[in-house]
């Protein structure tokens, strides 16, 4: 099936073809230190190798994924094949021009929740937190992968990838994560929302891909997109 041209979603699992391993780097960011202004203790540094361990070690990555058509853009959203649209103005100028969509969600499993609910429980709150921030980077290693498959297909189409985005970013309203998890088939993987609209496992991500055939104006996600110049996990431009 030609995702271009394509009417209907194609369905997709997804597992990793090696295990995730968390950046270094990323845990560090997520624990709030700062390059060439914080250092961690050695201590500090055992914590996170132990930390970074017990995720990799407990992450069963998983994705769904779906790639269809794009039937229309506007302003506010883009319309798919499907017939469902996609409400955001920003998510609308990241895929002008795209041809088609990949939606991905994408989870490490129960398991590390189950850890950190455990850790919590028994006080030991540094490796929790550490823990914690561990899984987060691991999440975005898994998401990292998963891209760079879709984008190989894209690339034999002809096409590029868009920077993934997803609900919470910029203007699309949180509540649209569970009109992905059905585009995708999230249930199939495990994950789902709490009453409040937040996914679970909490190590889980849901994102959309453009297929596109020109570089975006402006780049959809990082922290350069984000408006939120006051977060703690604000990375520096490039080259800063």
């Amino acid at each position: 099936m030609n995702p271009t041209t394509a009417a209907g979603p194609r369905p997709a699992i997804l597992i990793p073809a090696r295990p995730v391993v968390p950046s270094r780097a990323r845990v560090l960011h997520y624990l709030g230190y700062r390059r060439g202004r914080t250092r961690a203790t050695p201590a500090a540094m055992e914590t996170v190798e132990r930390a970074s361990e017990l995720a990799r070690r407990l992450a069963v990555p998983r994705a769904a994924v779906f790639t269809c058509a794009v039937a229309g853009a506007g302003p506010d959203g883009v319309a798919l094949a499907t017939g469902d649209v996609l409400r955001s103005r920003r998510l609308a100028e990241g895929l002008a021009g795209s041809r088609a969509v990949t939606v991905a969600v994408l989870t490490l499993g129960p398991a590390i929740d189950e850890a950190l609910d455990a850790l919590f429980a028994r006080n030991e709150h540094a490796l929790a937190v550490a823990v914690d921030a561990a899984g987060s980077a691991a999440v975005e290693a898994w998401l990292g992968e998963v891209r760079a498959r879709v984008a190989r297909e894209a690339a034999g189409a002809g096409l590029r990838l868009t920077d993934p985005f997803g609900p919470g970013y910029a203007d699309w309203d949180p509540a649209a994560l569970a009109g992905l998890l059905e585009l995708a088939g999230g249930d199939r993987i495990g994950v789902g929302t709490t009453s409040g609209g937040a996914l679970v496992p909490r190590k889980s991500a849901a994102v959309v891909l453009g297929w596109a055939g020109d570089r975006p104006a402006a780049p959809l996600s990082g922290c350069g997109a984000c408006d939120r110049v006051d977060c703690a996990y604000r990375l520096p431009p490039r080259g800063a």
